[in-house]
C-alpha cells in the first residue's frame, strides 16, 4: 500500500488526470489562434487602412524583427525567457492595446490606432509562442486531434462571424488575445523548475546538435513559403484593402475531414507528409489558376491558396510542438523562428498579390504579371519536389533528441590511451584530437573555447566533424565510445 503512495505514483496518476484538461485548454487557445487570425485579416486590418495603408505591414515586419531578436536572445540563454517569465510579460503586452482601442474606435485617433495596432502585433507574437509552450505537454498522438479539431472549429464559428459589425469584429479580435492567455496561463505557472538551470543551451547545441534545428532548416523555410502563399490569397483581388473571403474554409473543411476519417480508419498518428503534400496541391491549383479568374466564380484561386497555406499552418504547429516537447530548453527559441518566419512570409506575399492586381478593377493580369506568376509557381513547384524528395519532416520530428545531462566518465590511466586509439582509428586531426579529449574529459562547450582559444562557431565545426568521423550524435555517444573501448581492452 505504501509503494502506492509515493510521490512518482502519485505524480503519474495527477498527469493523467490532467491530460484531458491541458488537451482541452490547448485546444481552445488553438481555437482562438485560427479565429483570431480570421478576425485580423476580416476587420482588423481593413481598420488599420483607414489611417494607413502601410500600418499594416508595419505590424507584420515589427512582428518579425522582435522575434527574430527573443529567438536568437533565447538561443544563447534560457534565463531571460522562462516559461513563467514569458507568459507574464504576454500578459503586459496584450493589455496595452486594450487601453488605446477604445479611444480609436470610438474617435478615430490616428495615434491610438497607430499605438494599439503595434503593441497587438507584438502581443499577438508573443500569445502565439505562449500557446506553444503550453502545447509541449500534450501528447503527440492527441495534439494532432487537438489541432484539427481546433482548426475544423474555427471554419464553423466564420460563418457567423462574417455577419457582425466592423466595430465588433475588431473588439473581438482584440479581446481574443488576453483571452487566449488566460485560457493557458494556469498550467504554465504552475509548471515545475526544468532543466533549464542544469543545462547551458549554447554547450548543449554544440554537445548534443541532434536535439536543435538551425534557422536554415526547411522546417522554417516552408513557413516563410507558405505564408508567402497566405500573403498571395490574402491580397489578390482585394476590394478596399479587405480580402476576397468566399468558400474557401470549404476546400480546407472537406480536406481536413477526409484526412481524419481516413486516420481514424486506420489508427494511424498524425503524418505530417500527408498533409504537407495536401497542402502542396492546394497551393499549386491556387496559383496556376489565377490567370483564369476572370471565368471561374469569385475567389476560387484565392481559395485555394488560404486553403493549403491552412492546412501547412497545422503542420507547422504539430512540427513546432514536437520539437519543443522533445528539447523544452529550446522551445521559446523554436516557437520564436516560426512567429518571425510566417510574419515576414505574409508581408512579401501581401507585396506579391498587390502586384497582380494592376491599377484596375479587373482580374484579368497583363503579360509581365503572368511571367511573374509563372516565375513563383514553378519556383514553388520546383522547391515541393526538392523538398520530397530530400527531406521528410516526419523525419526531423524523429531525429530531435532530449536534452539531457552528460554522465562523466570514470578517469583514470586508461582512460587517455583508449582516447589516443580512437582518434588514430577514425583518422582525426590534430585539432579535432584536442576537442576529441576535451569532450571525452565531460568539458563543456565554453571551456573548450577558451582552452584551446577558438571561437564559439569554430567549436561547433570541429565537434561536428568528429561527430561525423566517429558516426556519433552526442557527448554522451562519445563518452559511451571511450568507455567501450576501455571495456573491450581490458
Amino acid at each position: 500500500m505504501d509503494r502506492l503512495n509515493t510521490p512518482i505514483v502519485k505524480r503519474a496518476a495527477t498527469n493523467r488526470q490532467s491530460l484531458p484538461s491541458s488537451m482541452v485548454r490547448c485546444g481552445l487557445a488553438l481555437f482562438f489562434i485560427f479565429l483570431g487570425t480570421w478576425l485580423l485579416n476580416q476587420y482588423t486590418f481593413p481598420f488599420y487602412d483607414t489611417i494607413s495603408w502601410n500600418l499594416r505591414d508595419a505590424c507584420s515586419l515589427l512582428n518579425g524583427i522582435v522575434f527574430v531578436v527573443i529567438a536568437f536572445v533565447a538561443g544563447r540563454s534560457t534565463q531571460l525567457f522562462t516559461s513563467r517569465r514569458f507568459i507574464v510579460i504576454s500578459f503586459v503586452c496584450a493589455l496595452v492595446p486594450l487601453g488605446f482601442l477604445a479611444p480609436a474606435l470610438l474617435f478615430g485617433a490616428p495615434a491610438c490606432v497607430i499605438v494599439s495596432a503595434l503593441c497587438g502585433a507584438v502581443a499577438r507574437g508573443f500569445v502565439y509562442v505562449a500557446v506553444g509552450l503550453a502545447c509541449v505537454d500534450v501528447s503527440l498522438s492527441a495534439i494532432g486531434i487537438v489541432l484539427i479539431s481546433a482548426m475544423i472549429a474555427s471554419y464553423c464559428i466564420q460563418i457567423p462571424c462574417s455577419c457582425i459589425s466592423f466595430s465588433a469584429g475588431v473588439t473581438l479580435q482584440s479581446l481574443i488575445v488576453p483571452f487566449t492567455l488566460l485560457v493557458i496561463a494556469k498550467p504554465i505557472l504552475n509548471r515545475g523548475v526544468s532543466t533549464r538551470e542544469e543545462i547551458n543551451v549554447k554547450d548543449a547545441q554544440i554537445s548534443q546538435p541532434p536535439s536543435f534545428i538551425s534557422l536554415a532548416s526547411q522546417v522554417f523555410v516552408c513557413m516563410l513559403v507558405f505564408r508567402f502563399m497566405f500573403g498571395i490569397g490574402l491580397t489578390f483581388g482585394e476590394s478596399d484593402r479587405a480580402p476576397v473571403w468566399t468558400w474557401y474554409e470549404a476546400i480546407a473543411f472537406a480536406a481536413l475531414g477526409i484526412y481524419v476519417l481516413q486516420t481514424f480508419r486506420l489508427h494511424k498518428k498524425l503524418d505530417t507528409d500527408v498533409l504537407f503534400r495536401i497542402a502542396c496541391l492546394c497551393v499549386l491549383a491556387g496559383l496556376l489558376l489565377i490567370p483564369s479568374s476572370s471565368i471561374l466564380p469569385s475567389g476560387t484561386a484565392n481559395a485555394l491558396l488560404l486553403s493549403g497555406s491552412d492546412i501547412f499552418e497545422l503542420v507547422s504547429w504539430y512540427i513546432l510542438i514536437a520539437i519543443g516537447s522533445r528539447n523544452r530548453l529550446y522551445a521559446v527559441s523554436v516557437f520564436s523562428w516560426g512567429t518571425a518566419m510566417k510574419s515576414f512570409g505574409v508581408v512579401m506575399g501581401a507585396f506579391a498579390g498587390r502586384l497582380f492586381n494592376g491599377n484596375s478593377d479587373s482580374v484579368l493580369i497583363g503579360p509581365s504579371q503572368q511571367l511573374l506568376l509563372a516565375c513563383i509557381a514553378l519556383g514553388f513547384a520546383a522547391y515541393i519536389m526538392y523538398l520530397s524528395g530530400h527531406h521528410s519532416f516526419n523525419g526531423i520530428i524523429d531525429r530531435i533528441k532530449p536534452v539531457a545531462k552528460v554522465l562523466p566518465a570514470m578517469l583514470d590511466a586508461d582512460f587517455d590511451g583508449c582516447c589516443q586509439i580512437i582518434e588514430r582509428r577514425f583518422g582525426l586531426t590534430p585539432r579535432e584530437c584536442d576537442v576529441f579529449l576535451l569532450l571525452a574529459h565531460g568539458r563543456n562547450g565554453r571551456y573548450i573555447q577558451e582552452h584551446l582559444v577558438i571561437s564559439y562557431n569554430t567549436v561547433k565545426t570541429h565537434v561536428s566533424h568528429v561527430y561525423d568521423k566517429l558516426g556519433i550524435h552526442s557527448q554522451q555517444d562519445l563518452i559511451n565510445l571511450v568507455e567501450e573501448e576501455r571495456s573491450s581492452a581490458q
